[in-house]
């Protein structure tokens, strides 16, 4: 589902229209659970064995007393249903307690997607596109990124952030950076998502906020790099080719249930969300794909301190 709207880094508030985009989105993400449901269940019960047996289908738009051309319009993203209609669609396909739970939240979400609540209420006002993202980032227990051009906003000082917020005024700056900075606790949390960072080795070389801004950001990049959980793998300007050299960055949150699992894209003025298992595991292989291009770890830690000055690396070529 792709969302388009001013790049998060510049806009604030929401419109009408950011509202409707999220809303489509959320019931995008609900219809295609719900579908994957029914269609593990149609498997697990095999073809119908006599001709007057109902189909997974036609009890499934009965139970919410839609018709089976409006229940498919709730698979495709394009109707809404209660949150008590989805726990007993979620139940009739045997999804468990848990999962029921999250689907029912999702339809509470479409219908009302501007929760309060949220984590960054009181430090700043991201557009409702966003805050899906924000939204779904602490939960995920694994996180997978590819950066072309700059570096991950989990992995950011304040000052590097701070410098590569384009165009916003002193106090969209400092809400915008602040966000980013709440991000970061998920990292000192003692049960930390496993992350792996995929970075160009162009990102590493952008002197984002100038020379001494740059060289703090890398002695905090290096210092990151030690943690246990987190995993930081650079891609050299004499790396092989890999698929995603013409794109922009790349993230995959998945959690403890793959119905969990999300692909975020962003690019300048749009963001895509693909909650589609299909996607999640394309991109993940494609994110295998530039890590077979990468630098190991050690490799990656050493260039990272020769480029900040700091540190003679061992020959890091490809």
């Amino acid at each position: 589902m792709r969302l388009s709207g001013s790049n998060q880094q510049t806009q604030r508030g929401t419109s009408a229209t950011e509202e409707s985009l999220v809303t489509d989105m959320i019931r995008s993400q609900l219809g295609a659970e719900l579908r994957r449901l029914r269609k593990q269940l149609e498997t697990r019960r095999g073809p119908r064995r006599h001709t007057g047996a109902r189909s997974v289908v036609d009890v499934a738009a009965g139970i919410v007393n839609r018709s089976r051309a409006r229940f498919y319009l709730i698979e495709k993203g394009e109707a809404n249903l209660t949150a008590d209609e989805t726990r007993a669609l979620a139940l009739f396909y045997d999804a468990n307690a848990a999962t029921v739970d999250r689907l029912a939240a999702l339809a509470e979400a479409a219908n009302a997607p501007r929760r309060k609540n949220a984590w960054w209420e009181g430090i700043g006002d991201p557009p409702a596109w966003f805050a899906i993202y924000l939204s779904a980032e602490p939960r995920a227990t694994h996180i997978d990124v590819w950066c072309p051009s700059i570096l991950p906003g989990l992995l950011q000082t304040q000052n590097y952030a701070t410098a590569a917020v384009p165009q916003a005024s002193a106090e969209e700056i400092a809400e915008i950076v602040d966000i980013r900075m709440h991000r970061q606790h998920i990292l000192a949390r003692p049960d930390p998502p496993r992350i792996r960072v995929l970075l160009s080795e162009s990102a590493l070389r952008q002197e984002v906020g100038g020379l001494a801004v740059w060289q703090e950001q890398l002695r905090h990049l290096y210092q990151l790099t030690l943690l246990p959980f987190l995993s930081v793998l650079v891609v050299t300007h004499r790396a092989p080719t890999h698929p995603a050299l013409s794109g922009g960055p790349i993230v995959v949150l998945r959690g403890d249930e793959p119905s969990t699992d999300l692909v975020y894209l962003e690019s300048h003025q749009t963001a895509a969300y693909l909650p589609e298992p299909e996607a999640v595991a394309q991109h993940l292989a494609l994110l295998d794909q530039i890590e077979r291009a990468a630098l190991d770890e050690d490799r990656s830690r050493w260039l990272i301190a020769a480029i900040a000055g700091f540190a003679t690396s061992p020959d890091a070529g490809q």
